[in-house]
């Protein structure tokens, strides 16, 4: 188990910091399906969000993650 979230820690960060702005779209990003971990992408989203890695902003558009600089 605690290697799963590791891995699937590490997995979803490398994909969002690739991006040009390092943000994307809550529910297109919860679609997504992660190769390293077995385990649900919503689960690793709100452990990354309660540990501080990502932010979550209100946008017209919907909800926004966002990697956090600090």
């Amino acid at each position: 188990m605690y290697d799963f979230t590791i891995q699937g820690r590490k997995e979803l960060l490398s994909f969002l910091n690739r991006r040009k702005y390092k943000e994307m779209l809550l529910a297109p990003l919860e679609k997504k399906r992660l190769r390293l971990s077995p385990l649900d992408m919503r689960f690793h989203l709100r452990d990354l969000i309660g540990s501080g890695h990502l932010k979550v902003l209100q946008t017209p558009s919907g909800m926004l993650v966002r990697v956090s600089k600090d």
